[in-house]
């Protein structure tokens, strides 16, 4: 597919007339249910908290510091954190979590639809002695569906925040705390939290460590392919459409790449993504393409990224690896709803000037009938234009304003 050409020009279909603008003067939280209410009244000392944050990995990470702060708020504090197995990668071995509740809801569901009830019904029964034999203080859902608030409640724990409540979960929990106040700003409405509850939000950092074993796979998945220190990564794979850049597009960003940083271009993504990476393989015409797509673990997939020199990526969980390692990263957006770049070396391309842009936000879901414009209208030299200002050293030429 071609880039368009002319004003309001569209290879999916016409774009519609739009309010004309660049970016928000202000964040304007969707939260519009009244006042917040107040926040309970925190234990002085509590021995044990429990933290849940399930899927999707990259909100995983942007819920991560909560742990730094909670921990800074009780040194003594033991944190627990359950998550989902598929972003478990996410969580292992940071410092502030003192155990990691690992939920397999994939197995669950084969059990349900198997009709191995009783077989479910005893691995229920243990994931809720295992929950309240540790006896927390407090509980902290970060994910408000139903499934988090029946963990949280499953606790007893005597104080139960949930964030935001969705699907009926408000009934699981003494507090609730509506959720989508700071949208623009990756993991704001997690710090909003954190500020509501008297932690100290301002301390707030994007930072995880990679376990030595997901390093020394990587090491050893680049030296295979001759890859050395240096290196540009590309992620251009997502399984929601509103994410997708055209593939045609990525074989001559990935060759214009290569030819600007003299680096070999690495592809991460997972065994599901091989198809497509094989249609944009073919559109490489003259640099060295380093698929590591679907053949390394996640865990080794973020320490990829964790050390690389340039990150090029989609809004997806691998992408938001390079903020916590604060790498130089350019994130294509469509309907995201963040636009504040979590680092002074991430660059988000995000196209404002359409006002259906924040359609997935609190709002009344796509009005383009699938056609995407805001992913469509980013270009293969604004993307370039933005890593030419990275590697420069230029400041963002379209900064937010900063909530």
């Amino acid at each position: 597919m071609m880039a368009a050409s002319g004003p309001g020009a569209n290879a999916r279909g016409p774009i519609q007339p739009t309010r004309q603008h660049t970016r928000p003067a202000s964040v304007t939280p969707p939260y519009d249910g009244g006042p917040i209410p107040p926040p309970p009244d925190l234990p002085e000392h509590p021995r044990r908290v429990l933290l849940i944050r399930l899927s999707a990995r990259g909100d995983v990470l942007f819920a991560l510091p909560f742990a730094d702060l909670v921990k800074t708020r009780w040194p003594g504090v033991e944190i627990d954190w359950v998550v989902e197995k598929p972003a478990s990668d996410m969580v292992e071995g940071h410092p502030a979590i003192d155990e990691l509740v690992v939920w397999d809801r994939t197995r669950w569901k084969r059990l349900l639809r198997s009709g191995r009830l009783i077989a479910l019904a005893r691995e229920a029964l243990s994931l809720r002695r295992r929950l309240r034999a540790r006896r927390y203080d407090l509980v902290v859902d970060l994910h408000g569906m139903l499934r988090s608030g029946l963990l949280a409640r499953v606790t007893g724990a005597p104080i139960r925040i949930g964030y935001d409540a969705r699907e009926g979960s408000a009934a699981m929990y003494t507090h609730r705390f509506p959720g989508w106040t700071d949208v623009d700003r990756m993991g704001g409405d997690f710090r909003d939290v954190a500020a509501w509850m008297g932690l100290d939000a301002d301390a707030w950092r994007l930072h995880a460590p990679v376990p030595a074993a997901a390093r020394m796979e990587a090491r050893d998945h680049l030296a295979a392919v001759g890859v050395g220190d240096g290196y540009v990564v590309v992620i251009p794979h997502t399984t929601r459409p509103q994410k997708h850049w055209e593939e045609s597009r990525w074989g001559p960003l990935i060759d214009a790449l290569h030819t600007r940083t003299g680096h070999p271009v690495v592809m991460l993504g997972g065994p599901g993504d091989r198809e497509a990476t094989a249609r944009i393989v073919r559109g490489i015409t003259s640099s060295p393409l380093v698929d590591l797509v679907g053949r390394t673990s996640l865990g080794a997939a973020a320490a990829i990224v964790a050390e690389a020199n340039l990150v090029v990526g989609v809004d997806t969980g691998l992408t938001h690896v390079a903020h916590y390692h604060d790498r130089p990263t350019v994130c294509l957006f469509g309907p995201a709803a963040y636009v504040v770049p979590p680092t002074d070396v991430t660059r988000i391309i995000r196209h404002d000037e359409l006002e259906c842009v924040r359609c997935m936000v609190r709002g009344p879901g796509p009005t383009c009938d699938g056609a995407w414009w805001c992913m469509d209208r980013i270009t293969r030299d604004e993307v370039l234009g933005h890593v030419e200002d990275l590697l420069e050293g230029r400041p963002d030429p379209r900064p937010p304003a900063r909530s």
